[in-house]
């Protein structure tokens, strides 16, 4: 039920859980895995995360299905049942499925934009399987700029979804320290030498969100 939902999610969060120990607690509800069509028992579990993130300040991370649509479903459920939608974070948003406009959508709504597939390469999974073009991350880079440009600074936020160990160095990935290398510099390079965007979209922001308001 979503009440046993909503008490699972308080005691994980308050370190009252039998799988906190010492007192050490999760610090913000997901990743919240969705399919393209929700499934009944993923409403409950974003209306009782949407009850949970409201009574006690923290952040929820989304895991949207594989349509353009799934993302606006995904907020109309949550801010129906009382989410702050600035404290919500879509990932995923730069796997070649949406587009500028849908980026703009999101945004306009307070969500949180998460760029987090840099490192990943092509993907021929997702590309056999959903018709996905994965963009470069150089094309992530200038997505996220135009997205500043526009206004969006305060709503971005990126990173790696490093979900396998072949993404870690020692198996020959690309690894955690990736986009601090590597795709901060070159952000700093299109953004005319100011570091601004980087400190929003990697530090000022996550900051934000980890806060407990």
């Amino acid at each position: 039920s979503s009440k046993a939902l909503e008490d699972k999610l308080i005691a994980d969060l308050t370190g009252t859980g039998e799988d906190c120990e010492d007192g050490i607690c999760a610090g913000y509800i997901g990743e919240l895995g969705c399919t393209t069509e929700l499934h009944p028992n993923e409403r409950r579990v974003l209306q009782a995360a949407a009850r949970v993130s409201r009574d006690l300040g923290v952040f929820i991370s989304i895991h949207p299905g594989y349509s353009r649509e799934s993302p606006f479903h995904i907020l109309n459920e949550l801010s129906t049942h009382g989410a702050d939608l600035s404290r919500v974070v879509m990932g995923h948003v730069d796997r070649g499925i949406l587009k500028m406009e849908d980026y703009r959508r999101i945004a306009d709504t307070g969500c949180v934009l998460e760029f987090d597939q840099f490192g990943w390469g092509c993907s021929y999974q997702h590309a056999l399987n959903y018709g996905i073009t994965y963009p470069s991350d150089f094309d992530r880079c200038h997505q996220i700029k135009e997205l500043a440009d526009l206004g969006y600074q305060e709503q971005i936020v990126a990173g790696h979804d490093i979900a396998f160990k072949i993404r870690l160095s020692k198996f020959g990935g690309q690894s955690y320290d990736y986009a601090w290398k590597y795709v901060t510099q070159y952000m700093k390079k299109i953004d005319g030498g100011n570091e601004n965007l980087i400190k929003a979209i990697f530090v000022d922001n996550p900051k934000r969100l980890l806060t407990v308001v």
